[in-house]
């Protein structure tokens, strides 16, 4: 809990949502014109928690935009609405620098 409010403190004007396993099916079971070949490709996933849920972020991060991290990660002072920036497609914040 104390990490949801960290989040919350650090990103006020974002909303946070949680995602489960239904969330995760049914977003890569959608169809998606701009990856024709997702399904098939999906079919050919070997470890499929792990590569699936790496699948379902870039899918989630393409569909909705905004900021994407782990329940357990916690925001660092330096990291705030302003740090982020909205000329990438992807960034990584880590221990004050972007990666």
């Amino acid at each position: 809990a104390r990490t949801i409010e960290r989040w919350k403190q650090r990103l006020p004007n974002y909303s946070i949502f949680f995602h489960d396993d239904e969330a995760v099916a049914r977003l890569t079971g959608q169809e998606w014109s701009e990856f024709p070949n997702l399904h098939r490709a999906l079919k050919c996933v070997l470890l499929k928690g792990a590569m699936l849920s790496d699948v379902w972020r870039m899918l989630l991060l393409f569909k909705y935009g905004g900021v994407y991290t782990d329940v357990d990660n916690w925001p660092l002072d330096g990291f705030d609405e302003k740090t982020i920036r909205h000329d990438l497609s992807f960034s990584v914040w880590e221990e004050g620098k972007y990666g």
